[in-house]
């Protein structure tokens, strides 16, 4: 299920529930067409397998369509374990977190707080 959200500032969101098949970067793309859609929040849950293992490529394959198409993406989750066990990860987490397409986040208060 796919819900949208405004912000404080009157921005729109485009949600992901947490439950459902994995969601290509194209599909997320298609779905804000219209709309004027300052993020996409996916959850950790409905992202491709292999996601969060930077050795795949699947990260940077995924977050460059979005980037490509000039749309925000927050991933919501807990990587903290991740995190933990791969510097590499850790590093790319902190830089997507520090600029303003990629964020890696616990909530969607969290992008709220970013956003609004």
């Amino acid at each position: 299920m796919t819900t949208f959200q405004q912000t404080s500032n009157g921005d729109e969101l485009m949600v992901y529930g947490e439950t459902g098949e994995s969601i290509a970067a194209l599909d997320a793309v298609g779905a804000t067409w219209g709309r004027r859609v300052a993020a996409v929040v996916i959850p950790l849950t409905r992202l491709p397998e292999g996601f969060l293992d930077l050795s795949t490529g699947v990260a940077g394959e995924y977050l460059q369509k979005m980037v490509t198409y000039q749309i925000a993406i927050a991933i919501i989750g807990d990587i903290s374990v991740e995190i933990a066990r791969s510097e590499s990860l850790a590093a790319f987490v902190r830089e997507s977190n520090r600029g303003r397409h990629v964020w890696f986040v616990e909530s969607i208060d969290d992008v709220h707080a970013r956003i609004g």
